[in-house]
């Protein structure tokens, strides 16, 4: 069988599922969420990810203004507040205000907002990064991590069938990462 051609205009949706996640932020006066799903680990020690944002969103110029920011992993019961804080602009509407969005401050940062409704949480501050195009890649270390009460299984593997994730497969398509399976070898 030939491979199909993919244009490259659209070669990230090959390998862009992960789960989805909610990069909470602040310039210190107004807080702000944004719906990403370009993240991703890229180290265990120390605990280090990056992301992807557009170099004109508001999420990125507070992390730029201020060097921290929250990942906020929400569950599929988030759906619809993911499709509003990843369709709506920083710019232009108070997201937190206007969704209703239920935050809390972080443990490490006294002025980080995090989104209370989500699984789970890292706070995390900014290091050296990367330009990629129209989009910065943020990287940044994870300063303090938690998560609701059963979110992880005693090896530490997320407990999906009970904290199903999100994963966007495009436009206003996700999956839910629900059923897991085990590798025999």
């Amino acid at each position: 069988m030939e491979p199909t051609q993919v244009p490259l205009d659209w070669a990230y949706r090959l390998i862009n599922h992960g789960p989805v996640l909610l990069v909470s932020s602040t310039d210190g006066l107004k807080r702000n969420v944004c719906t990403v799903a370009w993240a991703c680990p890229c180290s265990k020690k120390p605990p280090t990810f990056a992301i992807a944002l557009g170099k004109g969103h508001r999420t990125y110029k507070n992390i730029m203004q201020t060097g921290y920011f929250g990942l906020n992993i929400p569950t599929a019961d988030l759906l619809d507040l993911v499709w509003f804080c990843g369709s709506k602009s920083g710019h232009r509407v108070d997201k937190v205000a206007e969704g209703n969005i239920p935050m809390r401050l972080g443990s490490a940062y006294d002025k980080l907002p995090l989104v209370d409704s989500c699984a789970a949480w890292l706070e995390c501050k900014m290091v050296p990064g990367a330009e990629a195009g129209d989009h910065g890649v943020i990287v940044a270390q994870a300063v303090a991590a938690s998560c609701r009460p059963g979110v992880l299984n005693d090896d530490h593997t997320w407990n999906t069938a009970e904290f199903p994730t999100l994963h966007h497969v495009g436009g206003r398509r996700f999956v839910m990462g629900k059923d897991q399976v085990v590798a025999e070898s």
